[in-house]
């Protein structure tokens, strides 16, 4: 293809991007900072002072109260770690033949002393200040709208990735004609002239809007490309699974042996699966000299009949949540499969360390802020790119229009997509000339 043809590509594929990344930019730079905002927002709900001498309840036993005070509720997740200060969080829904759908699907208790501390549906507006960081989170990954919104800003995120790599070819330089005579003049070096991509010249008026475009693009496009191929790895995985399992290898050593689902009525003994699961996991962990720290979840999948154990280990990225996973059948309590983040597919490895990068779970505050600024960025380009798309679909207009009179065309008229004028070409033109 041509580069007229990449640009016209990049083009119009960035306005049709272009509404969908100020959202996904804008949220995306408060998310940075979910945790802090999401605590001062909802206070409340989020806070738990530790008394003085107290010992955290046992979650399990919590999750008992709770269903014990509450007929028609059902909690299949269950968080295992307590932090200082923090309350519990428990999803909750309603169990089968409830009279009444719940209001809320977030309950938050006190794991020092068992008190609600009340709940909140995740992400509904309706429900105030508690739910103004989750409702940004449902609007940057789906749009608030999860049937279809995480698919459409999965194919957004496989569009961006692609025009990423159009975009930086862009801005190399072009060509220059073949030195065949002395009266050519001796040009500049090829990396002399793509330097000046970088930079952003100060009261150029519209070359200033071309050149933030350019250069914002460039001294952040690792990140940028990071940020669009782990947005695909979130809502697009039938694409995602299949180019990187195609780059680095399959995900899984062997597919996961069937179970059964448990039947309706029947109710596990959790304390039980905790300990076997404990058991389970220091097994593993053994076989392989992993090193297994605080425990974060026990979740069980009816449908599948599957329980699912986390915690953090030293194959983790981050100090933050724990990615170690190990299934086990509900029925038999056979051992399923364990799944560490690194370490043990390479296709795996990569994805946690880019959804790592996406999330801000490492590199702490620097990082956090560097992903603040980025999706600002992010937002300065999709605004930059219409700007500058509308400056030139006026310059072809005014075109169009001088050549239908028969005038001489103006330089505003001559102008490239980067806002170089056209005299900037004139001596390769001569050369050819020549």
């Amino acid at each position: 293809m041509k580069r007229s043809h990449w640009l016209w590509l990049h083009r119009w594929v960035g306005l049709v991007l272009a509404g969908f990344l100020l959202v996904a930019g804008l949220t995306g730079s408060l998310l940075a900072f979910y945790r802090p905002l999401d605590e001062a927002f909802a206070a409340a709900l989020l806070k738990a002072p530790q008394p003085v001498g107290a010992v955290a309840l046992d979650p399990l036993v919590v999750r008992e109260r709770l269903l014990r005070r509450h007929a028609g509720l059902r909690i299949d997740a269950v968080p295992l770690s307590v932090e200082p200060g923090r309350s519990l969080a428990f999803r909750v829904q309603a169990a089968p033949g409830a009279a009444a759908a719940l209001a809320i699907d977030e309950l938050y208790v006190d794991p020092w002393t068992g008190r609600e501390l009340g709940g909140r549906l995740w992400g509904d507006p309706a429900q105030g200040r508690v739910n103004v960081m989750p409702f940004l989170y449902r609007l940057h990954y789906a749009l608030l709208a999860p049937s279809w919104g995480r698919t459409v800003l999965g194919l957004v995120a496989l569009l961006w990735s692609l025009d990423c790599v159009v975009g930086a070819y862009l801005t190399l330089p072009l060509r220059m004609p073949r030195r065949e005579g002395p009266l050519v003049r001796q040009g500049r070096g090829w990396w002399a002239r793509w330097r000046q991509a970088w930079c952003v010249r100060r009261g150029a008026g519209y070359r200033s809007t071309v050149d933030l475009h350019r250069a914002g693009g460039l001294w952040l496009w690792a990140l940028l490309f990071v940020i669009a191929w782990s947005g695909v790895s979130f809502n697009l995985a039938p694409v995602y699974r299949p180019v990187m399992a195609a780059l680095l290898g399959p995900w899984e050593a062997a597919p996961l042996p069937q179970t059964a689902g448990l039947a309706d009525g029947v109710e596990p003994d959790w304390p039980a699966a905790r300990a076997h699961a404990r058991a389970l996991m220091a097994a593993a962990a053994g076989a392989e000299g992993i090193a297994v720290g605080r425990e974060e979840s026990l979740a069980l999948d009816r449908g599948a009949g599957t329980w699912r154990y986390v915690v953090h280990s030293d194959r983790d990225v981050g100090p933050q949540r724990g990615q170690s996973t190990l299934l086990f059948d509900a029925g038999s309590g056979a051992l399923l499969a364990v799944q560490w983040p690194t370490g043990q597919q390479a296709a795996r490895t990569a994805t946690t360390w880019l959804t790592a990068l996406h999330t801000g779970r490492v590199g702490g505050l620097p990082l956090r802020l560097l992903l603040a600024a980025t999706g600002l960025v992010v937002a300065m380009l999709s605004v930059t790119g219409a700007l500058i798309w509308a400056r030139k679909r006026a310059g072809r207009r005014c075109l169009q229009q001088t050549r239908a009179l028969g005038r001489p065309e103006s330089r505003a008229a001559g102008m490239d997509w980067w806002g170089e004028a056209a005299s900037a070409r004139r001596p390769a033109a001569e050369h050819r000339r020549r």
